[in-house]
Formats: C-alpha cells, structure tokens, sequence
C-alpha cells in the first residue's frame, strides 16, 4: 500500500498515474510561453514555491542570463520570494498586476533594495514584458512570477502580442 491509498483510501493503478502526470496542464506553473528568448511564468507567491522555482530554473535552464519580472500581492509574504529568486536574476523588473490586492513596484522596489540588489520599476505587467522582452538575448531566460494575478496578466498580455486566443480572465479586475 502506498501514500496514495493510505492518505485517500484510494486504488490507482500504476498506469494511470503515469498517464495523468504526463498529460496533465496546470497554466501558470513552470509554463513555457516562448522560445529565444524562453520566456517562463510561474505563480510561486511564496518562499518555498520560490525555492522549488528557482531550483527548477537552474535545473532546466542552465547557463541562461534570467530577466526576472516580479509582481505579488501585497498581504502574501513576497520579501521571502525575493529572498529566494534574487540571487539567481541578472536584472530585476519590478510591476504591479491590475489585482487591487497588487503591492505597488516602490513596495517591491524597497524590498528588494533593502535585501540589496537593485530593480528597476515598470508600471504594469504588459509593460515589463514588452522592456523584458526588448533587452533580452535571444538565449536569455525572461521569468514572471510572484502572484497568480501577475502571471495571469502575463499571460493575457503575450497572447495579445502574439495573436493568440486570450486566455479567460478574472472577473475581479
């Protein structure tokens, strides 16, 4: 017997958790939106899912120069994010999402001054992206992280640049 059926009381066969791991699509999480550069969102809104981000960055992207974009919400515990992701940036793009629980950029750009590196402030997520995006290397890793909201933005905004079908929308913004 095995976590799965000790936790949940549940039988799964072998197969199908194979088969469910393989095909399963959580947007948002360690998605890859484009190629050269790669640009990557992820929600991690906290210092463990910052941690676990970083790490799989480095893992999977190995060697490339990161242009992190950061925004969070202002009640989640984004100085623990930054704390993590930081030390793996090359340039940091702090923004706000249109979320009103969304930290403004001086919040963030405080933050992480005070952990001591240096940000630059870019109004909204459309924004950062488009800056990201423009001073990137085509082998350059560009990340959005630190709120769902943020990368929900993301999204939204590089399916607009690309033309593709935009992605449903929170009805709260």
């Amino acid at each position: 017997m095995d976590g799965l059926e000790r936790r949940a009381g549940l039988s799964v066969p072998l197969a199908a958790r194979r088969e469910g791991l393989q095909t399963t699509q959580w947007p948002g999480r360690m998605e890859i939106l484009g190629h050269s550069p790669y640009v990557v969102v992820d929600s991690a809104h906290n210092g463990d899912s910052a941690s676990k981000l970083r790490t799989a960055l480095q893992d999977f992207f190995p060697g490339h120069r990161v242009i992190l974009i950061f925004g969070a919400s202002a009640d989640h515990p984004f100085a623990d994010s930054l704390h993590e992701l930081l030390p793996a940036a090359h340039h940091i793009l702090v923004t706000r999402s249109r979320h009103p629980r969304a930290a403004t950029p001086e919040m963030l750009s405080q933050t992480i001054t005070a952990l001591g590196y240096s940000s630059s402030i870019v109004p909204s997520v459309p924004e950062a992206l488009d800056a990201a995006l423009e001073n990137a290397a085509a082998n350059d890793l560009v990340c959005v992280t630190g709120s769902i909201f943020t990368v929900a933005d993301a999204r939204e905004a590089w399916c607009r640049r690309n033309g593709l079908p935009l992605p449903p929308l929170d009805p709260e913004v």
